[in-house]
């Protein structure tokens, strides 16, 4: 008989392994492909946009006097113009291809910037290498057969992940006389894709564990030992989950210890092992620093990984340039996409340009932030919106207010005010307001624990029902 058991705990031990190694591949392949669908397209749409701008500095009826009689005063000329396109498009590679006299392909124009390597960069008439050609004589034939290349191509190749587009060049005779290629190194963006997947698979594969502990408990508590160890094991896996979330968050405070111009903290404080809030702070440039807080509309594991893609999507749509508006339209439109869960996000995003304090904000049914203008706390005016992942075609409105020297901006997500006493009352908006008027000349991380100290009395040892998490920026008098 004991023998029977273990033959059955083994076989089912083995099917939940393999259903959960086919899930975690699944849900990985999955999130990977929504990013990389999105990045890739923003990318290659960008570098086209560049090639063909760029393509309108070239005289197409001087590329055969270059290549027949060398440099002159337009070819240096042109080259600097290619040069400050290059930099304000943010191509990584920018050159202009043409076939020589005997119809090898060759470079006319491949523009040095600081950074690259001198010894990839072509001369003029220099054979191009064979990948390179390859490309030129693909983009070339479409021309000549009236067909137009865009958005051409994401690949990995020796100079890394690139966004490759291009366009012609025409001369006077309306024939193509050479073509222009841009390239966009994605390396940055696509490894924060694939840490975020990672991340993705390791939470997956502790819940396939904690699930496998809990059968193993369930079909073998003969004796109270084994049932003991069991809940030993679990709650070390929850952990081990708990930590992996936390450390998706930034956490490391100061986070900006060479900047004096401005001073933030934040704290996540979940009701489960796992929650389904998140917070996000990073620079899109050295002067833009970009905020995040918000709530999924579950808790637990479901949460913390709908929290996951939604926290990647944000900051992968910010990086690459778009207003918080334009964020959450395609985010929102991204979400919506396969969501048989009905899950959503209520979230907040504010852009803040140090210099000039102007806080560019948009808001997606999340609630109002405090703003502390001088001696007083007050609710930032916002714009309800709707949740992320409800409606498709949903737009949102982006509104600005301007931050002065000593303001502060105060984020939280409903966990503070709708905490509970052990009479099942409220913490309540109101009293939230009070509770940071009353430290009013805390910095950052003070009124952040104060907070929490306030919620933690009021409560009164009642058992913490929603997630609780809060973030706090100070423009810094210099």
């Amino acid at each position: 008989m004991k023998k029977k058991q273990r033959s059955i705990k083994g076989k089912m031990t083995i099917a939940i392994v393999v259903m959960g190694i086919l899930l975690s591949l699944c849900v990985g392949i999955g999130v990977f492909t929504i990013s990389y669908r999105q990045v890739s397209a923003q990318y290659t749409q960008r570098a086209f946009s560049a090639a063909k701008a760029a393509a309108l500095l070239v005289n197409g009826d001087s590329i055969s006097v270059f290549l027949n009689n060398g440099k002159n005063e337009e070819y240096d000329y042109i080259y600097d113009a290619l040069k400050e396109a290059k930099k304000a498009f943010g191509m990584t590679y920018l050159y202009v291809m043409a076939p020589d006299n005997e119809n090898v392909p060759v470079y006319v124009f491949d523009i040095f910037t600081e950074g690259n390597d001198p010894s990839m960069i072509g001369e003029l008439g220099a054979k191009m290498p064979d990948s390179d050609a390859a490309a030129f004589e693909r983009a070339a034939e479409a021309y000549y057969e009236g067909r137009v290349i865009e958005n051409t191509v994401v690949s990995i190749t020796g100079y890394g992940w690139l966004a490759s587009a291009y366009v012609p060049i025409y001369a006077s005779d309306g024939l193509a006389a050479a073509v222009m290629g841009a390239d966009i190194s994605m390396n940055r963006i696509m490894g924060d894709i694939i840490l975020q997947t990672l991340q993705v698979l390791m939470i997956i594969l502790i819940i396939i564990a904690i699930f496998l502990f809990i059968l193993r408990y369930i079909a073998g508590k003969q004796i109270l030992d084994p049932v003991l160890a069991e809940r030993e094991r679990i709650a070390t896996e929850l952990n081990v989950a708990t930590e992996i979330q936390a450390s998706m968050l930034p956490n490391i405070f100061p986070a900006f210890p060479e900047r004096n111009d401005f001073d933030i903290y934040a704290v996540m404080h979940p009701a489960k092992e796992v929650g389904g809030d998140f917070y996000d702070f990073f620079l899109i440039n050295k002067d833009t620093l970009a905020v995040v807080i918000a709530d999924v509309s579950d808790k637990g594991i479901p949460a913390a990984l709908f929290m996951v893609v939604s926290k990647t999507l944000i900051k992968n749509a910010a990086m690459d340039g778009k207003s918080p508006k334009d964020v959450f339209d395609s985010v929102n439109l991204q979400l919506c996409e396969n969501n048989d869960a009905d899950m959503f996000v209520t979230a907040f995003m504010g852009y803040i340009d140090i210099p000039t304090g102007r806080l560019t904000y948009v808001n997606a049914g999340h609630n109002p932030p405090l703003i502390r203008r001088g001696d007083e706390y007050e609710f930032l005016r916002v714009d309800s919106g709707l949740m992320l992942a409800v409606m498709e075609d949903m737009r949102y409105t982006q509104e600005e207010v301007i931050l002065n020297k000593g303001d502060m901006l105060f984020l939280y997500t409903d966990g503070v005010t709708e905490a509970k006493n052990k009479e099942k009352k409220l913490f309540t908006d109101k009293r939230m307001l009070e509770k940071a008027n009353s430290y009013k000349s805390d910095n950052a991380k003070e009124l952040l624990f104060n907070i929490k100290k306030e919620i933690d009395n009021f409560a009164e040892g009642a058992e913490q029902a929603d997630d609780i998490t809060m973030l706090a920026l100070e423009i810094k008098p210099l």
